[in-house]
């Protein structure tokens, strides 16, 4: 199946939660924020949250500095 991830097209498994493709990409979950279509979905369904063919999906990383 395929989908957009920060502009970059990916094929992954149908059935693949944003929790996993966040983690299958290196990103460390207490530090994103994600959208999915344009959607801002929150960190408590990503785990639930089956992705779908041609979804738009943008994570965003915290990063602290100073």
């Amino acid at each position: 199946m395929n989908i957009t991830l920060n502009g970059e097209r990916l094929d992954i498994a149908e059935g693949t939660s944003l929790e996993s493709l966040i983690e299958g990409q290196g990103f460390e979950l207490a530090r994103v924020i994600a959208e999915v279509d344009e959607h801002v979905v929150s960190k408590s369904d990503y785990d639930d949250y089956i992705l779908h063919e041609g979804a738009d999906i943008l994570v965003l990383s915290f990063v602290g500095g100073g």
